[in-house]
């Protein structure tokens, strides 16, 4: 039918026609404007009226009025569902066509400032859009129409001052400021969050917080052996990657083997570790020490024995002057027994001070690049400690064998000099003569003093 028509030839001229009311209907044709003014003119149309006949969007017709509606006066498009200015800004080169146009009532949520300028542009129109249900929610638009509204200065600059009225305008949304006029709102009032959408800040915050979390994976990943130990030490945690322990029924925690100079620094310090693990909710340590443990009547040797075997470690106070002490050597040689026997880290050494690699024996600096050591200056020295000589993690129930092929169990490392080296020792490769430790090499004076105390009929004690 719409083809058909337009193939008519016609042209027609409605020299008399003043009014069109075709409004209260949504029964029309959608290409109506477009046949009704196709080779047709209204020379004296002042009225045209299509309100309430559920407009969505302004025609094009209606965009470029003068073309077919030159005397046009009043455009009536209220009671529809318009929700955008949208008119022609050429239309400010008519200037001796005036209209209005009438959008009250429609669906008009949002102004821009584009809107402002384009109405202030079009002398030769005024727009009519009260009554819309203005949405004042935070938006980039609103904030630069608020600005507009008021600034005064700029407001007529713009060419507003015909349209004062949208300064009175209400807000329909959101509900706090429901019924507020639009000249009464500033930026403070509406709901924005702290950035909008142009701004740089979402980015920058967004890269500050990726180069945080950065941080923290760096600092997590280089002290986590250190947040092992800190969150079992200062919050009774235990992490979930503890490794297995060996559940032993040992009568004490650790035998302290150390120099009778630095006598008073482990009394001191291992005295106050006692008590506190009672106060702080630890496992009770139970130290064993030369002065208070060792049981008189037996040979030194066999004490030294007897304490290592019923220790769960052996903690090493290693100084110069352990160096020079036969019974101090013979302890640490019994350790290192111990923990090949045992199969795990028998032995916690304590570095008291710095010693030239020149200085240690030959065994004993193995002993340092296989085992953990902690240095007294460290600055959670009992921390470390702690955690060195307390049950952790999952507990298992095995037998200890006495077979000397092992690997020794690691633990999480203690302090930041630690060189992760396994010892590893095999049955099957034969023992060399030079690698065996016999009691006269390390203290022959007293191996000699005690040979001669048997002949003599005593034991020395």
């Amino acid at each position: 039918m719409i083809a058909k028509t337009r193939e008519l030839n016609h042209r027609c001229t409605f020299s008399e026609l003043e009014q069109i009311d075709l409004s209260t209907s949504s029964t029309k044709s959608r290409y109506l404007l477009s046949i009704q003014t196709e080779l047709s003119t209204f020379p004296k149309l002042t009225f045209y009226n299509l309100s309430n006949t559920g407009q969505s969007e302004i025609a094009k017709e209606f965009k470029i009025w003068w073309r077919f509606f030159p005397e046009m006066k009043l455009l009536d498009l209220s009671y529809n569902f318009i929700s955008t200015i949208d008119l022609d800004p050429s239309a400010y080169t008519w200037s001796s066509f005036k209209i209005k146009i009438d959008l009250r009532h429609n669906n008009i949520t949002e102004l821009s400032q584009e809107d402002l300028e384009l109405l202030g542009s079009l002398p030769n129109v005024n727009v009519d859009i009260r009554h819309n249900p203005i949405h004042c929610e935070c938006s980039d638009h609103m904030i630069e129409v608020l600005e507009i509204i008021n600034d005064d200065t700029k407001w007529e600059a713009m060419g507003l001052h015909r349209y004062d009225y949208l300064k009175n305008m209400t807000c329909n949304l959101p509900d706090i400021l429901k019924g507020r006029k639009l000249s009464e709102i500033t930026k403070s009032d509406i709901s924005c969050p702290m950035f909008s959408a142009s701004s740089p800040a979402p980015i920058i915050v967004l890269s500050i917080c990726i180069v945080i979390l950065i941080v923290i994976i760096i600092l997590l990943t280089k002290f986590r052996k250190e947040i092992f130990i800190l969150t079992y030490t200062r919050f009774h945690i235990i992490l979930p990657c503890q490794p297995a322990e060996v559940s032993e029924n040992k009568t004490y925690d650790a035998f302290v083997s150390y120099s009778s100079q630095d006598e008073e620094w482990v009394s001191k310090t291992f005295k106050e570790l006692e008590a506190s693990s009672q106060s702080e909710g630890y496992h009770q340590f139970r130290f064993c020490l030369h002065h208070r443990d060792f049981i008189p009547g037996k040979t030194i040797f066999d004490n030294v024995i007897d304490s290592v075997e019923s220790s769960r470690h052996t903690v090493i106070i290693l100084s110069k002057h352990f160096l020079q002490s036969h019974y101090c050597m013979y302890e640490f040689h019994e350790a290192f027994q111990q923990s090949i026997i045992e199969r795990k880290r028998h032995m916690v050494v304590v570095l008291m001070e710095n010693i030239p690699e020149g200085e240690l024996p030959t065994d004993l600096k193995r002993c340092l690049k296989t085992f953990t050591y902690i240095r007294r200056d460290d600055s959670i020295f009992k921390d470390r400690l702690i955690f060195a000589m307390s049950h952790k993690g999952r507990k298992e129930t095995k037998s200890i064998s006495t077979n000397t092929s092992s690997n020794c169990i690691d633990n999480p490392v203690f302090s930041s000099s630690e060189k992760d080296v396994t010892l590893r020792l095999e049955t099957s490769r034969p023992r060399h003569d030079d690698s065996v430790i016999t009691l006269s090499q390390i203290v022959p004076d007293l191996v000699v003093g005690r040979n001669e105390s048997k002949s003599n009929g005593y034991t020395l004690a």
